[in-house]
């Protein structure tokens, strides 16, 4: 990484005004979006419907609670942005107090008539969404909380007092620099909806310490293996989940550039 690169990463995050971070690491949500956007909290963008609280945007998908499941003969859609069905929901008035905001992987469904619950259900996109939205899309409910999981799982274990930054926005001012290119491997993400398989790794550990000798760009792959804290996550479920699904989604492309780990893990899986 070059000094100018730097230089620009310090002006913007200046310009941000260093955003105090009230939380960290990933957490399951589950909340009524219309309570959500009268606060203020809600926005909607491309690749997502976000929360955001404390400064700290939290990307999701919204769903309708209550549903016609017999009727219908199927479980509500999930929708990631504002897309025709919700616009036209919106001019009818039937979208306010419908709908709550979740990044879960399941999530429970009402049975309109008879109130009774189906939990755990795991939930398809939205065909307008699936047609309105750009780059690589995740079809159900598990596949969208698989990739928030890949964004989040490798993050290293601070106290608060010694993460005072938006770590999300210098992660994504910086990656954005790097052209969402691993330094390691030389794997490049080109669709917009997988840039969270790109990564910011500070070699010290060290999340205040953002001199450029200190930053790496790294696929989840290599980020995985850059040392043994790192590859000690792999004992834990939902990471090595998370894993196996970048893998298996780009594992041709891992193999042709030779990513120096990918041959290995395809043993695993």
């Amino acid at each position: 990484m070059r000094l100018y690169a730097f230089n620009k990463l310090e002006e913007k995050l200046t310009q941000l005004g260093y955003p105090q971070m009230k939380e960290s690491g990933f957490k399951v949500i589950k909340v009524d979006l219309t309570q959500e956007e009268i606060s203020g909290h809600i926005s909607y963008r491309q690749d997502g419907v976000y929360r955001t609280i404390n400064n700290q945007a939290q990307r999701g998908y919204m769903y309708m609670y209550s549903y016609d499941v017999a009727k219908h003969n199927q479980y509500p859609k999930f929708h990631i942005m504002k897309c025709k069905t919700i616009v036209d929901q919106m001019s009818r008035g039937a979208f306010n107090t419908k709908y709550i905001w979740s990044n879960s992987n399941v999530v429970d469904v009402q049975e309109r008539t008879t109130r009774d619950v189906y939990h755990d259900v795991r939930l398809s996109l939205c065909g307008n969404c699936a047609k309105e939205a750009v780059g690589t899309i995740e079809r159900t409910t598990e596949e969208f909380y698989q990739m928030l999981l890949a964004n989040a799982a490798l993050t290293i274990d601070v106290s608060l007092d010694k993460r005072p930054y938006n770590s999300g926005e210098i992660s994504k001012i910086f990656r954005e620099m790097m052209n969402y290119t691993c330094n390691a491997c030389s794997l490049k993400i080109t669709d917009r909806m997988d840039r969270v398989y790109m990564h910011m790794h500070h070699k010290d550990h060290n999340p205040l310490n953002n001199y450029p000798e200190n930053l790496e760009s790294l696929c989840y792959l290599c980020h995985i293996h850059t040392d043994a804290l790192h590859k000690a996550k792999l004992n834990k479920p939902r990471i090595k989940q998370s894993l196996d699904y970048f893998v298996n989604k780009y594992k041709e492309e891992l193999v042709k550039i030779g990513n120096p780990y990918i041959k290995a893990y395809l043993t695993q899986l």
